[in-house]
């Protein structure tokens, strides 16, 4: 059966760093943690286009001139 870190096995080891239960989540390297957690995060889903979820800055500025052209006559 796989190891899994409840609270009474957390106590047998007695951590020095909190930050090492990341490695028992998520991957081997701290930006693991938070590449999991930015899936989660509110900005980053996707609302009435699944454009911004992964990749936000591949759609930055992707068809700007025809929304201007689009939306000249709005402030």
């Amino acid at each position: 059966m796989l190891f899994r870190p409840t609270l009474p096995n957390s106590m047998l080891f007695q951590p020095t760093n909190v930050n090492c239960v990341a490695h028992w989540f998520c991957g081997h390297k701290y930006r693991h943690r938070f590449m999991r957690d930015k899936r989660f995060h509110p900005s980053h889903q996707a609302a009435c286009d699944a454009r911004n979820r992964f990749s936000k800055r591949r759609h930055f500025k992707t068809n700007r001139w025809n929304y201007t052209q689009a939306y000249k006559d709005m402030p």
